[in-house]
């Protein structure tokens, strides 16, 4: 899309980081030189500062520093983009088409692209029309092309989103089309624009563009409130990229507010003639993605005939040579760290830390109390003194918003009833109404009425990492919807009319994105590996999970054409069961002191395996999950140590880092500590071999128990501080306060202030205690007798890994996941379910396991690595402020529909973990871009300390000064939370990455504990083989042209 879009000579249809065959050393040095320069650098800071103490920074600090370096601009330097060829815009004519092919066995759907050029930069306004076109076109089921495309049993995608790229000189809109049967690829843009031209014609629905105007708008009054300053980047990082040098752009770019009253006063004809100006009548390009069975086959036979050449052609001489030249290099790398670059930085102190004030009250039927925590709250609950069936706990902080939240058991459901939570969760907020006093509202009512009372709403499985097994539905509305919001929440909850239209318009979307979700190995291992700790029947997190629901969706699409009472009787079975009011939690968040009527509103409404390797075609190298039991309960005693033990393993540069991925065993190798279930992990993720990193893992562990590796104060106080970190910033904002009071409270059962007694904990520990877990807790992980083992492999090195767990003492079992085309998802037949029959080979080796040491589900049915996010479901919705080129910028995920998403988390700024993982990704920027993704960089740490970070170079520790990724602050812990990557106890994001399709929908998750990184190549390769708009010079797809839309820096 790329090379078809942008004229010659443009950065735009570059490929960031180059071609691996054009790459030369002196070319990166060169590109260095030229950009990486303080007239290149713009600095920017906004958020809550006192002006005095930010001037007196920029005087003392900020300003010497330039005069030192010397930041006079060259007269001969060109500004990128404006004043390079970059500048030029596209000269687009008709229709221009393109078909891409990437490797997949199964044929049956793709991907298409349509971008269009859309207005000049500086046409404010315009420019944001676009962006609510595309919100009324796309955004809900009840948008004209989402209603028409996608809400139907035969859907012809089964997502659709908008979005555009700010260029120079010009914009690009895009709408992407996700899950596009094979038949239809060819087709769907004349059918796209037929459907515009019909909207035109019959008249834009004024009373919904009003309405998706208001709701945006509230959206930004809400981030405003969670992320301050950072609000203002998006805009300011534009300005300096290509508005005009004396800063005359900067106030209209960012005077959204009154955008949005100026747009709230446009006529229904300049509506349509926008639409019909780039979108109808606009010159646009058009890529579609096609499965390739063959060319998958190729790709492995032109692969290996590429080695077998390459060696032919070194000679064993020439190898010797290579092998000598890295060895060097190696040796460069592993060069000790000074001592100073991390003893300079000292362990905060947590005292110094200030705590956001949260009051809480919780009525409890079932103790027949209301307990009470602070005075002003429960003084202004007893002005509403009204009995309520239900457990409900309020959690008092300043905002203009209130966010309601329900949280359901599922421990009572019946075990045939488990894998219905997939339907039940895609359903929830798509069904028509039936009020108990006769009331109907059907599902478009529905899905109107919650667009226009709330700011956002979503339903999950999880909360923030634990409790796997837990539904949670949540509304944010304002304050003055707050009666509202408990009747919505009262309708989705208890008064849903399942009709067989509506069940299998869910189902045909589910049912045609499954094909995405087995096609990643970190998924089926996770799945696998669960299914292994857990009981799948007992557990309905597993039996949502890809193995089952591959072969539960294709039979309850055939029951609910034979047999449609039965699925809809087992639906309110479903729903009768999680909303028991005694399995039932509600959590009210937000300024309750403001609420008229807190409590009233309710009131009126409402198996024995030792090691299992699953054989992949779709994938090349392995994902390895050993887990063993651990500790239980977030307040063991032993947990402080064993934390810090994790924390010291999973260091950037410390132990498994060096031991593993220096040595080139994995891309990443973690630690996963779950004490809600009880057990220990440690992950590899892309392994050529994962059994040899499972060797130096061991081998690195049993060092530091035995001495033979030192274990040494410096490594420990870097521990304890990256952990102070990140629980302070789960409680940094207070949405995360309130939301880690009603955690720990309700769900934890421990104090409110559980975060702060813990750091002292940890504080206590020594090298001793740090020893000692390593020994008893972590030790028995690589011990077959004691853990079990699950890898996802390549076919190719399947047994090699199964002979090496063999040889340990493991038994084995290889398991074959057949994705040809005989699995057919329109019959009943199963794909192999968690079994995975087809093709499977059994091995038994050494001794047997007592299984019964992992069957100790703690209620509601924990299971390990819990994660709301969920792959083919929608990506959990976010708002937040970022910085990305030196600027703050608000960004919404709902920015990027229409766009592919990279998102990816890691622990914390200024630590030893990480810059050279995100410094890797910042280089394959244009390649992302390229690929037409978004690449999104999430911590916990707040938007300043990011930005401090960028600014700060390599070689001082941070990742400046040309970090042009999104970093984006997540100070609630929201998004971690929601992502299922928070640790709670820590208040910081393990590393995960999540791939997002243009419709939001979830397609691929990795999590690596915190010492391990993900590799840029894998991601790439992810990307390229999910995307229709595949750029395939990767090992993927070699030699065919990239086609995606994006914007390279």
């Amino acid at each position: 899309m790329q090379t078809l879009f942008n004229p010659a000579g443009s950065a735009y249809r570059s490929e960031t980081g180059g071609l691996m065959e054009a790459l030369r050393a002196h070319l990166v040095r060169d590109y260095h030189k030229s950009y990486y320069v303080p007239h290149n650098l713009c600095l920017i800071v906004s958020g809550k500062l006192k002006t005095p103490e930010l001037l007196h920074v920029l005087q003392t600090k900020v300003e010497p520093r330039i005069i030192k370096h010397g930041q006079v601009k060259p007269p001969t330097w060109k500004r990128p983009f404006t004043e390079t060829p970059s500048a030029q815009k596209p000269s687009l004519k008709g229709v221009t088409k393109a078909t891409v092919e990437f490797p997949e066995q199964d044929e049956s759907a793709g991907e298409v692209v349509v971008s269009f050029q859309g207005p000049e930069p500086e046409k404010f306004t315009e420019s944001k029309a676009m962006e609510m076109l595309g919100l009324y076109l796309t955004d809900s089921p009840v948008s004209p092309l989402t209603k028409e495309f996608v809400e139907t049993a035969s859907p012809l995608c089964t997502y659709i989103y908008c979005d555009s790229e700010e260029r120079a000189t010009f914009t690009s809109n895009n709408i992407y089309f996700g899950s596009v049967p094979t038949e239809q690829l060819d087709s769907l843009r004349e059918k796209v624009i037929a459907k515009l031209k019909q909207i035109v014609a019959d008249g834009v629905d004024m009373d919904r563009i009003r309405l998706v105007i208001k709701r945006d708008k509230l959206k930004l009054k809400s981030l405003l409130e969670s992320d301050g300053g950072d609000v203002f980047s998006t805009g300011l990082i534009t300005d300096f990229l290509y508005g005009k040098e004396d800063g005359s752009d900067i106030a209209p770019s960012l005077a959204e507010m009154e955008r949005y009253e100026e747009l709230e006063k446009w006529t229904a004809k300049q509506w349509e003639d926008l639409l019909t100006k780039y979108w109808i009548e606009g010159p646009s390009v058009v890529v579609g993605a096609r499965p390739s069975a063959k060319l998958q086959d190729k790709l492995e036979t032109d692969e290996k005939a590429r080695i077998e050449a390459q060696r032919k052609s070194l000679g064993s001489e020439g190898i010797a040579k290579l092998e000598e030249e890295l060895n060097r290099a190696k040796a460069e790398h592993d060069r000790p760290i000074p001592r100073d670059m991390l003893t300079t930085f000292p362990v905060p102190d947590v005292k110094s830390i200030s705590w956001i004030p949260v009051q809480s009250a919780r009525n409890d039927p079932f103790s027949a109390k209301i307990e009470k925590i602070g005075s002003g709250l429960r003084e202004h609950l007893d002005k509403d003194p009204v009995d309520l069936p239900y457990f409900i706990q309020y959690d008092q902080v300043q905002s203009d918003f209130v966010t309601v939240s329900a949280y359901l058991s599922t421990t009572s459901l019946p075990d045939e009833l488990r894998p219905y939570i997939s339907i039940y969760l895609a359903s929830l907020f798509a069904l028509p109404v039936l009020r108990p006093d006769g009331t109907k509202i059907s599902h478009e009512d529905l899905v109107k009425k919650l667009d226009e009372v709330t700011v956002v709403y979503d339903s999950n499985l999880g909360i923030s990492g634990y409790f796997a097994d837990t539904v949670r539905v949540s509304i944010k509305a304002e304050l003055s919807r707050y009666e509202e919001v408990v009747g919505l929440l009262r309708d989705l909850l208890y008064s849903p009319e399942y009709t067989k239209d509506r069940l299998e318009v869910n189902v045909a979307k589910i049912l045609q994105s499954l094909p995405e979700q087995k096609r990643d190995g970190n998924t089926i291992m996770t799945a696998i590996s669960n299914s292994l700790t857990f009981k799948t029947h007992k557990s309905v997190s597993n039996s949502g999970g890809i193995t089952t629901q591959m072969e539960f969706i294709p039979e309850l699409a055939k029951k609910l054409q034979e047999t449609p009472e039965e699925v809809i009787e087992h639906m309110r079975k479903f729903r009768e069961h999680v909303t028991n009011p005694r399995g039932i939690r509600f959590a009210v968040a937000g300024n309750i002191l403001a609420l008229k009527q807190p409590r009233s509103a309710w009131r009126d409404n409402f198996q024995e395996i030792k090691a299992v390797v699953v054989s992949m075609p779709t994938i090349e190298s392995s994902y390895a999950m050993h887990t063993a039991r651990g500790i239980v309960g977030f307040d063991h005693p032993d947990y402080p140590a064993l934390r810090l033990a994790c924390e010291v393993l999973d260091g950037t540069e410390s132990f498994l880092w060096k031991l593993i991925r220096g040595s080139g065993l994995a891309y990443g190798a973690n630690m996963s500590l779950d004490v809600e279930s009880g057990l220990l992990s440690f992950l590899l993720y892309r392994a050529p071999d994962s059994y040899k990193g499972f060797q130096a893992g061991a081998k690195a562990v049993r060092g530091l128990v035995d001495g033979t590796i030192e274990l040494d104060e410096t490594a420990l106080d870097a521990a304890k501080s990256s952990l102070v970190f990140s629980l302070t910033r789960r409680v940094a904002s207070p949405g995360k306060a309130a939301l880690d009071s009603f955690v720990n409270q309700v769900l934890k059962k421990v104090p409110q202030d559980h975060g702060r007694e813990l750091l002292d904990r940890i504080q206590a520990v020594d090298l001793e205690g740090v020893r000692r877990a390593l020994k008893t807790q972590v030790l028995p992980l690589f011990d077959p007798e004691t853990s079990i083992a699950v890898v996802a492999s390549s076919a190719s090195k399947s047994s090699d890994i199964a002979e090496g767990l063999k040889s340990a003492g493991f038994d084995v079992e290889i398991r074959t996941l057949d994705f040809s085309e005989d699995d057919d998802m329109d019959d009943s037949g199963s794909e192999g379910g968690s079994s995975a029959s087809s093709g499977s080979i059994n091995r038994r080796v050494s001794s047997q396991i007592d299984f019964n040491l992992f069957q100790f589900i703690l209620p509601p049915s924990p299971r390990p690595l819990a994660m709301p996010a969920y792959v083919q479901r929608p990506a959990p919705a976010f708002t937040t402020i970022a910085v990305e080129g030196g600027a703050f910028k608000e960004i919404s995920l709902k920015d990027y529909l229409g766009k592919w998403v990279v998102l990816f988390f890691w622990p914390m700024d200024f630590t030893f973990v990480c810059p050279t993982e995100i410094l890797a990704f910042n280089r394959a920027l244009p390649k992302f871009h390229e690929l037409g993704v978004q690449l999104i960089g999430v911590s916990t740490d707040s938007e300043y300390a990011h930005l401090a970070w960028a600014n700060t170079p390599a070689k001082a520790g941070g990742i400046g000064p040309d970090m042009k990724i999104l970093l984006a602050s997540d100070k609630s812990h929201k998004i971690s939370r929601e992502y299922g990557v928070l640790i709670e106890d820590e208040g910081i994001a393990l590393r995960g990455l999540f791939i997002i399709d243009p419709k939001g929908i979830l397609r691929q998750i990795t999590i690596n504990d915190l010492p391990v990184g993900r590799s840029v190549d894998e991601t790439i390769r992810l990307v390229e083989a999910f995307q229709f708009t595949v750029c395939l010079r990767s090992r993927t797809m070699r030699g065919a042209e990239s086609l995606t839309t994006t914007h390279c820096q």
